[in-house]
Order: structure tokens, then C-alpha cells, then sequence
């Protein structure tokens, strides 16, 4: 399903502000652990599960677009790769610390309420915009 929205998204990504779009991938993410943690029937946790793919595969196309529209090209790959480097760090360590949290608590409440709590707190950070720097005399 990441694939597919991938694909979906590159489509229109050009004729969208990345950030907005990245913030209502988020928002939907979480919309998608609250079904997911709220389902009782295979049907329901499958289809929490295809919503949260389907918004999940954007979030590696995105990020290099904000970097490239709103930061000097010189300093693109210093930033994406920085960028990259932290991702793959927690996409390396973040399902085994959910399994720690889910194995300390007796379930998968907790683990989910920290996915949704991160996702929140994504949806937050990327509407923030870098300062301009001051101009002269500023």
C-alpha cells in the first residue's frame, strides 16, 4: 500500500505545498491507529492497516521536496542526508522498541498511543517554517 500511494502521490505532488500534504499524511496515520486500536475484526485491522500504508510511503517522498523548495540547492545534500540518516536510524530501532513498550505493558495499547502521540507531534513540526535569516542591519 506505500507503494501505491507513493505512485498516487507522485501524480499531483508537483501541484501540492509539500508540507500541507506531509501534515494530512500524518493526520491521517493517526487516523488509521485509532481504527487499527479500535478494531475488533480482522476486516477492520486490514483496512486500518492499507490507510496507514497508503499515507506511510509519502512520507520518503515529501521530505526531499521540502528540503529542495525551501533551503539554498548547496545545501540540499547535507540535509537529506542528515534527514536520511536519522529515518533509517528509527526505522532500524523503532519496531523493536514498540515491541519492548508492547511486551512491558501487556499489549499493544501503549505502543499504539506512542505511534499516534509521534505522529501528532509530526503533523505539528512540519507546518513549521525556517526563519528567513535577517536581513541587513537585522
Amino acid at each position: 500500500m506505500a507503494l501505491v500511494g507513493r505512485v498516487g502521490l507522485g501524480f499531483v505532488v508537483d501541484r501540492l505545498d509539500p508540507r500541507y500534504t506531509a501534515c494530512l499524511s500524518f493526520l491521517v496515520q493517526v487516523a488509521a491507529i485509532v481504527l487499527l486500536a479500535r478494531a475488533e475484526q480482522p476486516a477492520a485491522v486490514y483496512a486500518a492497516c492499507a490507510v496507514y500504508g497508503l499515507s506511510v510511503g509519502n512520507n520518503i517522498t515529501l521530505a526531499p521536496l521540502i528540503v529542495q523548495r525551501e533551503y539554498p540547492a548547496a545545501d540540499f545534500p547535507a540535509i537529506v542526508a542528515l534527514s536520511t540518516a536519522v529515518g533509517q536510524l528509527l526505522y532500524a530501532f523503532g519496531p523493536g522498541l514498540l515491541g519492548v513498550l508492547r511486551d512491558a505493558f501487556g499489549g499493544y495499547g501503549v505502543p499504539l498511543a506512542v505511534c499516534l502521540a509521534l505522529n501528532l507531534v509530526a503533523a505539528a513540526i512540519v507546518l513549521m517554517r525556517p526563519q528567513p535569516p535577517p536581513g541587513p542591519g537585522g
